[in-house]
């Protein structure tokens, strides 16, 4: 299992609006387009608010696979097509730098399996002080006392 890897660096003093943003195109628009693709095994989303980055990991079987949202390919340019004037110039805005890609090999298939079955739900990780919300992995810190 290889697992495709998107960085996005957010502009520092609009992280929220931007991790809420960037959560609902996934959503809305790249999770159902990414569901499509030959070879998709899940996902995991990534918010690191202190750093102001946002990292999209979509796994798939081969590396082939995990290569095909490469955002100067022909797929992600056809997925960005479908976001409306306002959407595109919004994500502009909220990105410091052009998208960072990698593919690299799973070697733990358990974080690929991670709570499938409760995507929705609030998971807590108290020894980190992480959460898993709607999805994601949500890396600041967890304000419930930890």
């Amino acid at each position: 299992m290889y697992a495709g890897i998107t960085i996005l660096l957010l502009q520092p003093d609009r992280v929220d609006e931007a991790i809420d943003f960037l959560t609902r195109l996934g959503d809305e628009l790249i999770i159902p387009f990414a569901r499509q693709l030959p070879g998709y095994r899940g996902h995991l989303g990534l918010a690191d608010r202190e750093a102001a980055r946002f990292t999209a990991i979509f796994f798939y079987q081969t590396r082939a696979q995990a290569g095909q949202m490469d955002p100067s390919g022909r797929l992600w340019r056809h997925m960005l097509e479908q976001l409306t004037p306002e959407q595109a110039g919004r994500l502009r805005d909220l990105l410091a730098a052009p998208p960072e890609r990698g593919i690299a090999v799973v070697v733990s298939p358990s974080l690929a399996a991670l709570a499938p079955d409760r995507v929705g739900e609030a998971l807590p990780i108290d020894n980190a002080g992480w959460r898993v919300e709607h999805g994601s992995l949500d890396c600041a810190r967890d304000d419930r006392g930890s």
